[in-house]
């Protein structure tokens, strides 16, 4: 998802480069400036700790915490990372498209997004104009949300929870007319529990 057109104040930038250093925003695809972008395709490709975030000014200091230097590329392979999670925000734009035009009008239809990490795609779904599109997670990425939605006029929402494997359940988790999880049963040592999970969240169609 680039950014770059929709990004109007220069603390917005800083904010980003803060969450990167905290380690919340590398995983999904994002372009945030010409020197500031991230996402996970490189190292699906090229192997774990190649790199997540391409930020050539960085701070030298920054990069003598071995947590931060894991996730900053190695300059010259900017444009092999830049290509890399072009294709995976390709992909990522695909499922939402075609979910939304299976759908037709979204503005009456609820989303949930169980492991959305920053929230690439309860942020692309309400940018679609759905009703309510939001995201749960285990790492606290409330600041993300409220970033993103700053940024490009949304309204996701973001529901600090973690999913309960044992009892297949998120407390307080409410039925959603649409639910996807996105590469979080690769995480998961029985699969099929989360996809009951998923679907006992899911509105029937009647």
């Amino acid at each position: 998802m680039d950014l770059r057109s929709f990004i109007k104040k220069e603390n917005q930038i800083q904010k980003v480069k803060e969450l990167v250093i905290r380690g919340l925003i590398n995983y999904q695809p994002f372009i945030f400036a010409d020197d500031l972008e991230c996402g996970a395709a490189y190292e699906f490709l090229s192997g774990e700790y190649k790199g997540l975030v391409y930020w050539p000014t960085i701070d030298p200091k920054l990069l003598e915490r071995p947590e931060i230097k894991r996730f900053i590329i190695l300059n010259e392979n900017k444009n092999k990372f830049t290509e890399a999670n072009k294709r995976l925000s390709i992909m990522y734009d695909t499922f939402v498209d075609e979910i939304c035009t299976r759908i037709g009008d979204v503005s009456q239809t609820t989303f949930a997004d169980i492991g959305c990490n920053a929230g690439y795609f309860p942020i692309a779904f309400s940018l679609h104009g759905a009703k309510e599109a939001v995201g749960y997670d285990r790492e606290n990425y409330t600041n993300c949300f409220e970033l993103l939605n700053e940024i490009l006029g949304t309204n996701a929402k973001f529901i600090h929870s973690s999913y309960e494997g044992r009892i297949q359940t998120i407390p307080e988790c409410k039925s959603y007319d649409v639910v996807i999880s996105i590469a979080v049963l690769c995480h998961l040592s029985d699969p099929l529990q989360h996809l009951g999970f998923l679907g006992s969240i899911a509105r029937q169609i009647v």
